[in-house]
């Protein structure tokens, strides 16, 4: 078996789980969304829509070793919730794009 089952006895851990799958769904959701708006809308080609995002992951590159360190330090519930809302402004930037 890959994961002990019992570790979801824990409510903190089964917390932080769903908090994580919180997060990171929406942003799969809107990298993958992202590329397809610069492919269909703004007609860019799937290389040239790839390097914009780029950006994207290498700030996930760089502030992860400060998110392990903020996880240590504070737990998880505080970096799941400025995830959270980083990712819930940046979908609210994104709602009046046309």
């Amino acid at each position: 078996m890959l994961m002990d089952l019992r570790l979801f006895r824990r409510p903190v851990f089964s917390g932080a789980v769903v908090g994580a799958v919180a997060v990171f769904n929406p942003l799969n959701m809107t990298l993958l969304l992202n590329t397809l708006y610069l492919q269909h809308t703004r007609q860019r080609t799937p290389l040239d829509a790839g390097v914009a995002a780029l950006p994207l992951a290498g700030g996930a590159t760089v502030f992860a070793p400060w998110s392990g360190r903020l996880v240590a330090r504070t737990g998880p519930r505080l970096p799941l919730l400025l995830a959270g809302g980083f990712i819930t402004a940046g979908g609210l930037c994104m709602v009046g794009l046309t």
